[in-house]
C-alpha cells in the first residue's frame, strides 16, 4: 500500500509541475488518460472482483467507490438490456466517450 501512495504522490507532483508551468492542457490530458485507463480496467475487472487477491481487492475497492459515485451521478442514463442477464453499462460508456472527446479536442 505504501508503494501505491508513493506512486499517487509522484503522479500528483508531475501533474502539479505541468500545471504550474502553463502547460495545463498537458496535465489535463495526462489526467484524462489515467482516468480512462482506470475506467476500462474497472469495467473489465468488476465482474471478477471476488477472484482478486486480497491486496488487489483493497485497491479495487477504492476504485469501485469512485466509479460507483460516478454511476450514481449518471444514474439518469438507463442501462441497455441486450439479453437475459446481459446489459450494457451505458453510464460508463458515456464517461469513456466524454474522456476521449476531451483528449481529442484539447
Amino acid at each position: 500500500m505504501k508503494k501505491s501512495i508513493a506512486l499517487l504522490i509522484g503522479i500528483a507532483l508531475i501533474l502539479l509541475g505541468t500545471l504550474t508551468r502553463g502547460n495545463w492542457i498537458i496535465g489535463l490530458k495526462l489526467l484524462c488518460a489515467i482516468f480512462l485507463v482506470m475506467l476500462i480496467l474497472y469495467w473489465k475487472i468488476a465482474p471478477f472482483k471476488q477472484q482478486l487477491f486480497p491486496k488487489y481487492q483493497k485497491a479495487f475497492g477504492i476504485t469501485e467507490r469512485i466509479f460507483m459515485r460516478l454511476q450514481n451521478v449518471l444514474g439518469f442514463i438507463p442501462k441497455i438490456q441486450l439479453g437475459q442477464r446481459l446489459q450494457l453499462d451505458t453510464p460508463l460508456i458515456v464517461c469513456i466517450i466524454f474522456t476521449l472527446m476531451i483528449l481529442v479536442v484539447l
